[in-house]
């Protein structure tokens, strides 16, 4: 039930909104600037009309402090309106926020019949029922503020919002009033009862409310656009205290906005920085120059490897506790370790576990003895003989606790710098002497690990990785990865700029590919602004000839065995006592049909000149050993480097005298 008071208040606003909007367009003629014009601003003022589907919900028996008898009423549904103005700032062409001022108006009607008794009527008894029924009408005062957001290319826009509005009016009834049958009254002669006229007791209001729905615009002309629009009320608080008793509203209008302005337009945002990467592939030989690839060729052949075992443990600046790249184990997993485990792990990987194959030695030698010596770098920590004990007594500790070694077999040593340090001015030097060391009596407790293994060879032996990476914004990581079969094989990563090259060298067992289907690679890239680009896979085709395939098309076969020389004294080339002993194994390996091959190499310390000469004349004095032409012999330096140099035993395992001896096998 709208009041009349009510409907003129209502068309007057709009009207009068309407009257001062429509004229706003007359303030921004074409070529001109409205005054209120805010530069890069997109303004627009107009009218706006809904119709309201209201929803109450409900759980009320009576209004608050009026009699009934009545039953619960739940719901009920109802009409409205809601009309205004609104005032629209641009933010960017698909956001802008909104204001609404206007009147809203809205009804309800609740009613319940009621069976209240029996009755005689005509000498007959019929049941009384009555109608219980409340009626509301209330007009508000509404403030709403929204965004307007457009996220498609179309002008269909997502609105959010609140909306709070104050009672004007309020106007409430309740009554119960006979229905049947008509030939009856209640106590007095009335067909009615409890009935209650004038404002709702109890009410809120001020009433809040979330706002959503879609808005959609027509462009009239270059100065009006016409927005019908589906809004969503959603009611915060109750109409009444202490009540279940809100109004929600579907609202279904338009809104016809004008333009203030033509908004300066918003510059585009910049062109992101440049980021774009390469990466390409080519075969590494052994005397470090490159060819291309057209495949990797993996052959299998029979084979014996020695590893010599680097008798040093290797410690972080100041500190005492063994590092976690040294492979340790529990009690209980020493009574089943064989060196056979280290089968295809590779030099390193073989290193790291050093102090198991000691363990493993000690357990089965019970008469053997070691000497532990504990060093620091003779620099930040020079005179600290206190920290080189603790490096040794952790090396015992381990060898103690986990392998069961009793402690009078482990003699301990602790001085400054090593026997035959490192150079100490350099940062390699230093860390080469952060270490314990380790000698066994018998010698042989040290001796190289032998094993008989099947050989996976690669032709080319390394693979070279050229990167070219343009990134205007700077590096801040990189990440090369390896696949085959989804299996990642390799994975080289870093921060800053992209090497320009990175050799991966496929002298472990582990990364060099199975199967027939081909490696991938490809190189990521993220830039300081948090940009990725990642180039398209690449491939590279894969030839397998397996020792079964050999066999099988009688393709001529061969054994290779390896084995190598370490632990040269610092610029000498004189060979050791542990390699004259690898020395003497190797000769008596060597049939007359064999070919030997001897390659020098060198870490990548020092002048590049220098380490060049002195792997050249350590290969030569390993072959003169050997009693092999020295012809067979190359020196490569630090052109080829073999191991991680950034590891100080990756750098002494570089300072290496590879021998690779190649027997054919006759079927």
């Amino acid at each position: 039930m709208y009041n009349h008071h009510k409907r003129s208040l209502a068309i007057h606003l709009l009207l009068a909104c309407a009257g001062i909007l429509a004229a706003a367009p007359l303030a921004a003629q074409p070529g001109e600037e409205a005054d209120s014009a805010v530069p890069g601003f997109a303004l627009r003022v107009g009218p706006f009309a809904d119709y309201q589907l209201i929803q109450h919900e409900a759980s009320i028996a009576t209004l608050p402090g009026v009699f009934t008898c009545a039953p619960a009423f739940s719901g009920s549904g109802a009409g409205g309106f809601a009309a205004g103005g609104l005032f629209e700032l641009g933010l960017r062409p698909e956001l802008a926020l909104q204001a609404r001022l206007g009147y809203s108006s809205f009804d309800a009607h609740f009613s319940q019949r009621e069976d209240i008794g029996n009755v005689v009527v005509n000498s007959e008894v019929v049941s009384a029922i009555s109608e219980h029924a409340i009626d509301l009408d209330v007009g508000l005062v509404t403030l709403e503020a929204r965004a307007v957001w457009q996220p498609l290319s179309f002008p269909l826009a997502l609105n959010l919002g609140l909306q709070g509005g104050t009672m004007l009016t309020r106007d409430a009834g309740q009554v119960e009033t006979l229905v049947s049958p008509e030939e009856i009254t209640f106590y007095g002669g009335y067909t009615w009862r409890n009935r209650y006229q004038g404002d709702l007791p109890g009410a809120v209001t001020f009433q809040l409310y979330g706002v959503v729905g879609l808005s959609y615009e027509l462009a009239l002309s270059p100065y009006v656009i016409f927005s019908p629009e589906v809004i969503y009320n959603r009611a915060f608080t109750a109409l009444v205290e202490d009540s279940v008793w809100s109004a929600h509203a579907l609202r279904i209008g338009a809104s016809v906005k004008f333009r203030l302005n033509e908004a300066e337009p918003i510059p585009p945002p910049p062109p992101p920085p440049t980021l774009a990467a390469s990466v390409t592939a080519t075969g590494l030989l052994a005397d470090g120059t490159e060819r291309p690839v057209p495949q990797l060729r993996v052959e299998e052949f029979l084979t014996s490897q020695l590893w010599p075992l680097l008798n040093y443990v290797f410690f972080p600046q100041g500190r005492a506790d063994i590092p976690g790249r040294y492979v340790r184990m529990e009690p209980e997993r020493t009574r089943t370790f064989k060196l056979d485990e280290l089968r295809g792990q590779g030099v390193l990987s073989t290193y790291h576990q050093v102090l198991n194959v000691l363990g493993l030695r000690l357990r089965e030698n019970p008469e053997a003895t070691i000497r532990l010596v504990g060093t620091n770098e003779g620099v930040a920590e020079k005179g600290n003989q206190e920290l080189s004990r603790r490096r040794a007594e952790a090396v015992r500790d381990y060898l103690r606790d986990v392998w069961g070694i009793d402690e009078s077999r482990m003699r301990m040593e602790a001085r400054n710098l090593p026997e035959k340090a490192s150079n100490t001015s350099q940062p390699e030097g230093q860390e080469e002497n952060r270490r314990v060391e380790i000698y066994a009596e018998p010698a042989t407790l040290l001796d190289p690990v032998f094993i008989s293994d099947t050989l996976r060879n690669t032709n080319p032996p390394a693979i070279r990785f050229r990167q070219s990476v343009q990134a205007d914004a700077g590096v801040a990581r990189w990440k090369l990865l390896v696949y085959q079969q989804g299996r990642k094989l390799k994975e080289f990563s870093g921060t800053g700029s992209v090497p320009e090259i990175i050799d991966w060298s496929l002298e472990r067992q582990a990364d060099i590919p199975r199967g027939m289907e081909p490696i991938e690679y490809r190189i990521e890239v993220e830039d300081t602004t948090g940009q990725v680009q990642a180039t398209p896979t690449a491939r590279l085709p894969i030839d397998q000839v397996t020792i079964q395939k050999k066999r099988r098309e009688r393709i001529a076969d061969k054994e290779i065995d390896r084995y190598s020389l370490i632990l040269f004294d610092f610029g000498k080339t004189t060979l050791s006592d542990a390699n004259r002993r690898i020395i003497d194994f190797i000769r008596q390996r060597i049939s007359p049909e064999a070919s030997v091959v001897v390659t020098g190499h060198s870490d990548r310390v020092g002048d590049e000149d220098v380490n060049l000469r002195l792997s050249a004349e350590r290969a030569r004095v390993a072959a003169q050993a050997l009693d092999i032409p020295v012809t067979d012999v190359q020196g490569l330096g630090e052109s080829v480097i073999l191991y991680d140099n950034d590891l100080p035993e990756g750098r002494l395992y570089s300072r290496v005298v590879n021998v690779v001896v190649e027997t054919s096998v006759n079927e």
